[in-house]
């Protein structure tokens, strides 16, 4: 539902006020998002920004032909098939990480989400690799502090 209305290019920022749904008989609308949460500016690289049309809409294509193709790339890039809508809950859970530490409230205000809870539960997932790690830098620091890790240990069973 993106237009060049929605991009501001001196702030570098992409306004997120509506959606595209189909009806009941198939057809495509533009609508408000779900959540008044889910309306909210994000800033994005000058990267992003530059490949973006200054005029109309951002994507000239449908729904449906966007994962249509984004099925296309997965299969040509060899990797396991996953949803394009796939991509937003990976991307919380690498702002999360330990590389990256977001913090809770500018994932949910990137996200669009209204609570926490929500995004916590649907969206970050734990990544393997960063899950390894901060388990590491946890240990490390324990060993330090072995009163901690009893701590630590006891808190997190619960």
């Amino acid at each position: 539902a993106l237009t060049s209305e929605d991009l501001d290019f001196k702030r570098n920022t992409i306004s997120i006020t509506k959606s595209v749904a189909r009806t009941v008989d198939n057809k495509w609308v533009i609508k408000p998002p779900k959540t008044e949460a889910s309306n909210r500016a994000i800033v994005m690289p000058q990267f992003v920004m530059d490949a973006l049309p200054k005029n109309g809409k951002t994507v000239q294509l449908t729904p449906a032909k966007i994962t249509e193709h984004f099925h296309t790339i997965v299969k040509a890039a060899n990797v396991p098939s996953f949803r394009f809508h796939d991509l937003r809950p990976y991307a919380a859970s690498i702002a999360a990480s330990s590389s990256l530490g977001a913090s809770a409230e500018t994932i949910k205000a990137r996200g669009g989400w209204s609570t926490d809870s929500v995004m916590k539960r649907i969206y970050i997932n734990a990544i393997g690799d960063e899950v390894d790690k901060d388990t590491k830098s946890i240990l490390s620091f324990a060993t330090k502090f072995p009163n901690f890790l009893v701590i630590f240990f006891i808190s997190t069973a619960f």
